[in-house]
């Protein structure tokens, strides 16, 4: 799998983008015990360290910013039934810069992962369809 990424090119899926944020937070979020019932100061909105992340993804901090505010905010933002767009990246938030609504994130993420999860089945059996049918043929062809 390493020397495929190496060979296609050293560019981030949208899913390894937000599960290297999500691996890196996952901690902190909301930034209190729960169980006190007060809201978290990383809730929703966790504010990232771009060049932390863009060096573990082995890209630029600046083209991490990018992905974030024009593709991925572009991808999955949506206006709500308010009226008020909700993004997955702030540049700017409550005093706080380079933010991502965590819990967005989370869901976004899951739906990828299960996205990845069907597809993967889906070549798995494909491969092995397409052994059993060179397997058949072989048979066919020598006996």
């Amino acid at each position: 799998m390493l020397f495929w990424h190496k060979m296609r090119n050293n560019l981030p899926t949208d899913r390894r983008v937000l599960r290297a944020i999500y691996n890196e937070y996952e901690s902190v979020y909301p930034g209190n015990n729960y169980e006190d019932g007060v809201k978290g100061p990383n809730d929703p909105l966790l504010e990232i360290d771009l060049p932390r992340i863009a060096q573990k993804l082995g890209i630029r901090p600046e083209l991490l910013h990018g992905i974030l505010y024009f593709h991925l905010n572009e991808v999955y933002g949506y206006e709500s039934r308010q009226n008020i767009y909700i993004q997955i990246f702030e540049k700017v938030a409550d005093n706080k810069s380079n933010c991502i609504n965590f819990p967005y994130l989370a869901s976004k993420l899951a739906a990828l992962d299960e996205e990845f999860e069907k597809m993967l089945i889906t070549r798995v059996l494909s491969i092995f369809a397409i052994i059993i049918s060179v397997f058949a043929l072989s048979l066919k062809i020598f006996s």
